[in-house]
């Protein structure tokens, strides 16, 4: 399947939601919300993100993937 660039998918290797950056040698390239990270995906494993997904990753922001801290102890 082709991708138009812009397009949010979901890597069904890893779970990620990804935006297609571009197609070549057979792989996207992908980006993380928030321009967090690139990688590279079999258009096989991917399939297109649903509209609560890209929001629910929006509302998240970059802060969700931080660890929690204990707010008791150090």
């Amino acid at each position: 399947m082709v991708y138009p660039e812009g397009t949010w998918v979901v890597d069904t290797m890893t779970g990620d939601l990804g935006e297609v950056l571009r197609q070549t040698g057979g792989l996207l390239s992908l980006q993380r919300p928030g321009r967090r990270g690139l990688w590279s995906a079999d258009p096989g494993s991917v399939r297109p993100a649903s509209e609560h997904e890209v929001r629910a990753e929006a509302w998240a922001g970059p802060e969700a993937e931080e660890p929690t801290r204990d707010p008791y102890g150090p």
